[in-house]
């Protein structure tokens, strides 16, 4: 069969923490947040990685308005997702590395409150538990963590501090309800 060259988005409510990132010949092909608690999205400038970020946001708004918490690290100046500020979903836009920087260290610091929360009460994983909040921390254009050459050790600290956050993310605050969009 031909494939189409245009599938419109289904905004049609889903299930739990899931999310449609594509079509087969019959039926939405739906992301999981809760089984794999973090995204990679890659392509090439101009391809849609955005467009897909701003989808898999307004979706996830859509389908749980009171149990979704967004900190976006919006490293193309803001200019993409600065319009959602004042959306009470969205706890913080950052627009820079220094403004990354800070927000990460909330984040961190979130995640180690919960890991104590966690521990009190003998939960290991937030699908075992009643608790139903996700926070979702989106980056777009994530290879400006990555320091130019050119900076000294010391201007490059803010760099690495985010890119240990974020790995401190993906490998241990899925189970605590943090879910990576790394674009």
């Amino acid at each position: 069969n031909k494939l189409p060259t245009r599938i419109d988005y289904d905004w049609k409510k889903t299930e739990g923490w899931t999310v449609p990132i594509g079509k087969s010949f019959s039926e939405n092909v739906l992301h999981d947040f809760d089984k794999i608690p973090h995204m990679t999205i890659a392509g090439m400038t101009r391809q849609g990685k955005t467009v897909l970020l701003k989808l898999l946001f307004a979706h996830l708004i859509n389908n749980n308005p009171d149990d979704v918490e967004f900190y976006i690290i919006d490293l193309k100046g803001g200019l993409e997702f600065n319009r959602y500020r004042y959306l009470k979903q969205v706890k913080v836009i950052a627009d820079d590395v220094k403004s990354a920087e800070k927000t990460l260290k909330q984040v961190l610091h979130d995640v180690k409150h919960d890991m104590t929360y966690f521990k009190e009460n003998y939960y290991t994983n937030i699908l075992d538990t009643d608790i139903k909040k996700r926070k979702f921390i989106i980056v777009d254009e994530g290879a400006e963590l990555d320091p130019p050459a050119h900076l000294s050790k010391d201007e490059k600290r803010p760099y690495r501090y985010c890119q240990h956050v974020l790995s401190e993310i993906a490998r241990i605050a899925g189970a605590l309800g943090y879910r990576l969009i790394f674009a």
